[in-house]
């Protein structure tokens, strides 16, 4: 099957016995959007009382409606990926099939054959100087394409859900002297996100 025929057959609810496929979390998404509107909902409050009580001048409301305009259409802006993400939710998808991983995201398909998935790691975007708890929450799940040499990033903190169970679900399908084990699984790399 070709990587759009896997799509479609997810899309359409029938995938075949055997695939593992990860579905797109809306819930993050949700809770992403609302993280990046809950500062600007406060923050335009706070500053618009504090600029009331300095005085009460032209230059006061034209500095506070600069202010909270730009602040919104920041905030809006750093929506819009979230919302593009949303409107193409229903074909966005991990499939691990029989051959290989298919990766359906932001109406890209990609094809990746099992035996091509090399380096598979996890990645810290933010840096060793991270408080623990945010490296739980901030993982990447990183590969290398064998076919061209090319970093590849399959799962993004959790957009389709806890990468841990994405990596090992990968590990069960690729060749054991790919992996150095075929028993090697997420709680063995737990100090990733301990530290």
């Amino acid at each position: 099957m070709t990587p759009e025929q896997i799509i479609d057959a997810v899309i359409s609810n029938r995938p075949q016995p055997g695939w593992g496929v990860f579905n797109y979390n809306y819930k993050y998404a949700i809770s992403r959007i609302a993280g990046r509107l809950f500062f600007p909902i406060l923050f335009i409050p706070a500053v618009y009382i504090f600029l009331m009580n300095l005085e009460n001048s032209r230059e006061t409301y034209l500095i506070l409606a600069a202010f909270m305009g730009s602040f919104s259409l920041a905030s809006l802006i750093s929506i819009i990926p979230v919302v593009m993400e949303l409107l193409n939710s229903k074909s966005n998808f991990i499939v691990f099939s029989y051959e290989g991983v298919v990766k359906s995201f932001k109406g890209k398909t990609e094809y990746f054959p099992y035996d091509c998935i090399t380096r598979l790691r996890f990645t810290n975007p933010y840096g060793a100087g991270t408080p623990g708890i945010a490296r739980n929450k901030y993982q990447y799940l990183d590969f290398t394409d064998a076919r061209n040499n090319k970093l590849v990033n399959l799962a993004k903190n959790r957009i389709f859900g806890p990468p841990e169970n994405i990596y090992n679900l990968l590990l069960t399908k690729l060749p054991a002297e790919q992996t150095g084990t075929s028993s090697r699984t997420y709680s063995n790399y737990s100090n990733f996100f301990n530290h």
